[in-house]
């Protein structure tokens, strides 16, 4: 009993401090199969429902996945806090993107293949296509990467990369800036607002990722915006298109089909067809 009035008091007086080690949650029905999560979450990502979509997130597995298995478990106190950070970061992309309430999202089909599974969904009204990746740890299924098919964003990644490569440098005594952007990101922030500058920042990356198809694609993107340089963006859609590089084949698809020339639009139809064979259930194709 004093022992019991000795724990009262000093918590009344806030003497005790507790550090959480581990929580306990049950498993919630809809991380029990992919299709059950994926439809889930066409449901809470455009009610921009932060806590039904961050149920769906589990840290670890999400840096183990981008990291390598085992990785979480290494993780010292101070680079668990960063990658909470870029988890964070992950999340806003995600409510901040496409959480608003005119958006629906609609499950179009999942392919599952053991403990991964890509749910492919379309969101209306602004016909954007987007993957969800998924992965089952420990028999429960958890979002780990959500990627714009349009622009070649795979958002997870592109937000959690600049961390890893800090941690990375950190622990291998390299001098390391605080995580920023990542490339990618910055290039995607600037489209549409300085072309010049687009440019440079992408071939700047370039002279060390050369064969970077998301970079050379968003350049592309840019270049075929541009008046004076559309024909050069179309080439380069072109090339990125017969790499086999799919974002560029629907958007090839969409700036030849656009043409005033009857042998582009022509040419177009044909781009697309090839663009079904390749995704056969996206209704825009």
């Amino acid at each position: 009993l004093d022992a019991s009035r000795s724990l009262v008091m000093s918590a009344g007086l806030n003497l005790i401090e507790l550090e959480v080690v581990d929580t306990k949650r049950g498993v919630e029905d809809f991380q029990k199969s992919p299709r059950a999560l994926a439809q889930h979450l066409t449901k809470a990502i455009p009610k921009g429902d932060r806590s039904d979509v961050e149920a769906a997130i589990d840290l670890a597995t999400l840096t183990d996945q981008f990291m390598g298995a085992g990785s979480w478990s290494k993780l010292t106190a101070g680079e668990r806090d960063q990658m909470s950070s870029a988890y964070r970061r992950f999340m806003n992309e995600i409510i901040g993107g496409y959480g608003k309430s005119v958006y629906e999202m609609r499950l179009l089909y999942i392919d599952e293949k053991e403990d991964t599974a890509e749910a492919t969904c379309l969101l209306a009204p602004v016909d954007m296509l987007l993957k969800l990746r998924l992965v089952r740890r420990n028999n429960v299924w958890h979002l780990v990467e959500v990627i714009q098919t349009d622009t070649a964003f795979h958002i997870a990644s592109e937000t959690l990369q600049p961390t890893i490569v800090t941690l990375e440098k950190t622990r291998a005594g390299q001098k390391a800036a605080p995580a920023g952007l990542s490339t990618f990101v910055r290039v995607l922030l600037l489209m549409n607002s300085d072309s010049a500058k687009t440019i440079s920042v992408v071939d700047s990356a370039l002279k060390s990722k050369p064969d970077d198809k998301g970079l050379l694609f968003l350049k592309a993107i840019e270049l075929s915006s541009t008046e004076d340089r559309k024909a050069e963006g179309l080439k380069l859609l072109r090339e990125l298109s017969d790499q086999g590089f799919v974002p560029a084949v629907f958007r090839l698809a969409g700036e030849l089909t656009a043409s005033e020339d009857e042998n582009e639009k022509k040419e177009g139809l044909a781009v697309f067809e090839r663009y079904t064979s390749v995704e056969p259930r996206d209704p825009r194709g």
